[in-house]
Order: C-alpha cells, then sequence, then structure tokens
C-alpha cells in the first residue's frame, strides 16, 4: 500500500479533502465501503494518507451496510474486510435485512445505509462520514435533474460535504473519473466486485451508464471530470440565489410576501422565491413536498405575480394548501377541510 500514497490521486483526495470538503486536519473518517472499485479505492487512498509520517488524518475506519437484498452480498462485506486487514485499519459490518420484494427499494436502501452510516460513525465517536461518489455520479445527476425540469438546488448535486443529522457527509472524489479509480485498484492488485445492479438499464442510472455516458466521453474525453467543475459553478450561483431569497423571506411572515417590497419582477426570480417560501410553509406544517411539486406550479404562481391582470387568484398546493395571489401580496394558508 505504501504505492498507493504516492499516486496521483493521493495527492487529488487529499487536496479534496482538506479544500473542497473543509474536513479539519487530526480527524478520523468513517469510509462507506461496499466493496466496489470506487469505494475500495477511496479506502486505499484515505489509508495510505494517514500512514504518512507527517499525515493530517487518523486512521479511517471502514463500514460495509449489507442491505440483505442480493445473493452473495455477504463475500462483499468479507472483501471489505480483508481490505480493512491489508491496511491495517478498523472494520464493521452492518446488515439491513430488508426485504427484496418491498417497495421503492433504491431509495429505501439509500435512506437505511445512510443511517446505518450515521449510527456507526456515532458509535466510534466519529464526525466525519466518507463515500465514494465521482465525476460520472454527478454528470448522471445533472443529466437527470435536467430532464426532470429541477432548479438550480437540485442540479448542483451531489455537494462535497453535507449535514447528515450530527455528522457531515464528505465525497472526496467527486473531480475523479470511475475509470480512474479502477485502474488505480488494479495497480495495486486491489480486489473488487461490480454491483449487477448498477448496469440495470431498467434503472434511470443503469441506462445513463450503458448508453448515455459512454457516447458523451467517446465525443468529449473527459467530459464526466468538466461536467463536475461545471456543477462546482453552479453551486456557487445557487447559494449566491439562495442567500438572496433568505434575506427577502427573513424580513416577510410566513404565510405573506408584501409584493411591493420585491425589487425586481423577473418570473424566474419570482419563482425560485416563491418555492422557497411555500415548501417552507409545507415543512412547518409537517409535509416535505420538496420533490412533489412540479416547477410549472411555481412558474404559473410567478406568471401571476409578474402579470398585469389584478384579480385574485388561488392555486392549490400539493392537495394540502392554498397559494393566493392579488395585487399586492402573496399569501398561503391550509386548504379548508370539506
Amino acid at each position: 500500500m505504501l504505492s498507493a500514497g504516492r499516486h496521483a490521486l493521493a495527492a487529488t483526495t487529499e487536496r479534496a479533502l482538506f479544500e473542497r470538503c473543509e474536513l479539519e486536519s487530526g480527524r478520523r473518517i468513517l469510509i462507506g465501503c461496499s466493496g466496489g472499485a470506487d469505494s475500495s479505492a477511496l479506502a486505499a487512498l484515505v489509508g495510505a494518507l494517514a500512514a504518512r509520517r507527517d499525515s493530517r488524518l487518523l486512521p479511517p475506519v471502514l463500514c460495509h451496510v449489507d442491505h440483505g437484498i442480493r445473493i452473495g452480498s455477504e463475500a462483499e462485506g468479507e472483501l471489505v474486510r480483508a481490505l480493512a486487514s491489508r491496511l491495517g485499519v478498523p472494520f464493521r459490518g452492518c446488515s439491513l435485512g430488508m426485504d427484496p420484494n418491498g417497495t421503492d427499494l433504491a431509495a429505501t436502501a439509500r435512506r437505511l445505509r445512510y443511517s446505518a452510516l450515521h449510527d456507526v460513525a456515532c458509535e466510534f465517536g466519529i464526525l466525519h462520514v466518507a463515500c465514494a461518489h465521482h465525476a460520472e455520479d454527478r454528470l448522471e445527476t445533472l443529466i437527470h435533474g435536467l430532464c426532470r425540469g429541477s432548479g438550480a438546488g437540485g442540479l448542483s448535486n451531489p455537494r462535497w460535504r453535507r449535514r447528515m443529522g450530527d455528522v457531515s457527509l464528505l465525497r472526496p472524489l467527486l473531480g475523479v473519473s470511475r475509470e480512474e479509480l479502477r485502474d488505480f485498484c488494479r495497480s495495486l492488485d486491489i480486489e473488487f466486485v461490480d454491483d449487477p445492479t448498477n448496469h440495470d438499464v431498467g434503472t434511470v442510472r443503469g441506462s445513463l451508464r450503458d448508453s448515455v455516458l459512454p457516447r458523451l466521453e467517446e465525443r468529449w474525453p473527459g467530459a464526466a471530470r468538466r461536467a463536475s467543475a461545471a456543477v462546482d459553478r453552479l453551486s456557487v450561483a445557487f447559494d449566491a440565489l439562495d442567500r438572496e431569497l433568505a434575506a427577502i423571506l427573513e424580513s416577510a411572515s410566513s404565510d405573506r410576501i408584501d409584493l411591493s417590497k420585491l425589487a425586481t419582477r423577473d418570473p424566474g426570480f419570482i419563482a425560485a422565491l416563491v418555492r422557497k417560501w411555500a415548501l417552507a410553509y409545507a415543512a412547518v406544517h409537517g409535509h416535505d413536498l420538496t420533490d412533489h411539486i412540479s416547477s410549472s406550479f411555481f412558474e404559473d404562481v410567478a406568471r401571476a405575480v409578474c402579470d398585469d391582470d389584478r384579480r385574485p387568484r388561488q392555486y392549490q398546493f400539493g392537495g394540502l394548501f392554498l397559494v393566493m395571489v392579488d395585487a399586492r401580496s402573496l399569501s398561503i394558508s391550509l386548504m379548508p377541510s370539506s
């Protein structure tokens, strides 16, 4: 593993951890490791960085989460255990025992996996969990979001760092390609597995990996890495917009916006403001509608705010709330019970 620390990806990963992910020196990281090439490479890179004499990292802990929905998943856990032994770092395995016939299996598995990683991190007293999302993951998310009509917030994911309860989730490989990580594992004779669900063309991501991304890379070599850099720039723009929207809403009441206080009637800006305001109101009333409302709803409300028709108009929001637009204000309320 000494050669892992001298590999070009080691410097890339170290830079990303301390600059992009804003990791503090002297920390220990829990690494979610599936046994695939991406997470195995991340484990080896962080392990090699921690083994340096002047390291800014403590040795990581590897954690394998077995969802229990595929035959042979136990063997993948043993592969991660063997990698941890080779690196000389602790290993922790978790078995979720999920029902393979359950509904919305991928989303449930993702939610339970992150919950398990959070709990193991807390068990070890670790404040940071690292996952091996890479440049292609970002490009897939970007393409999927564009096709769904996502806003700037949805398109600027995944982020290098985000909160996950009382720990931070870090993604230091977002600027690295999938093939670079596979080549790294091969160069160090790190055994890894390929999860067959990653190539299931019946899923959105599987179809993108099979039919779209290879053609993009063939036409524009390095497309995924450049797309990841573009997402970083989009994130900066989104954060600036979000701060401006937050400043407006801070001076407004939770259920009413005085339109005379707005410095612009740009429909795109108003749509973003209505989205942030209405979703926050729904959340206060116990409803997370983030992924359930079409962007066309917010655009319709924005058009009503910006046009010359001064008649009061109302719009149903998520079947639970009413958004009212008149000449002077926007207001929102619970729909009256029938």
